[in-house]
């Protein structure tokens, strides 16, 4: 079964696969990305599951699981979840487990970025705290405070600087 993890950035879908210690962008129509808006979700996700279908000539989009990073707004992470799992948000059972099952938090993976970049001075996030996909952080002690704002004077996390976040948060629960 192959692996996709699906990170959101500001309605820009990115899909990844993870072999050893190497992250590889996986681009779909030779995007590296695929832009979405709520109302065409769906339309986007099925053009990508059709796309790694053929790529990887899957009988069945059930031939990958899929590894959604959770975006700060839930209700933008419940879209990419059930158009990627391809179940109903009114059904609330499954919802539930698709959430625990294969969505992976984005604050603790923020907390671990925060926490070991802190260490380099230069970068002055404890003063100014840090950007990721259209929110501040900012950590005191170990509480997270999160605001729907960019800061200039922030650190700007970038995609690919999350995923060694992502490993460290895997190996931490297994």
């Amino acid at each position: 079964m192959q692996e996709f993890y699906v990170i959101n950035d500001e309605r820009r879908l990115y899909l990844y696969t993870h072999d050893g210690d190497e992250w590889n962008l996986h681009y779909i129509h030779g995007d590296p990305c695929t832009v979405f808006k709520a109302q065409d979700i769906n339309e986007k996700v099925s053009d990508v599951k059709t796309y790694l279908m053929e790529e990887y000539n899957a009988d069945s989009v059930k031939d990958f699981l899929f590894h959604i990073v959770a975006d700060a707004n839930a209700s933008v992470t419940d879209m990419i979840m059930f158009a990627f799992l391809g179940e109903k948000p009114d059904d609330e059972s499954l919802a539930k487990k698709s959430r625990t099952d294969y969505v992976i938090p984005i604050e603790p993976l923020v907390k671990d970025a925060i926490r070991e970049l802190s260490s380099n001075k230069d970068l002055m996030i404890r003063e100014y705290g840090m950007n990721y996909g259209g929110y501040w952080y900012s950590m005191k002690g170990d509480v997270l405070t999160r605001q729907h704002k960019f800061v200039l004077t922030a650190y700007t996390l970038s995609v690919s600087e999350i995923l060694g976040y992502i490993r460290q948060e895997e190996q931490t629960n297994e």
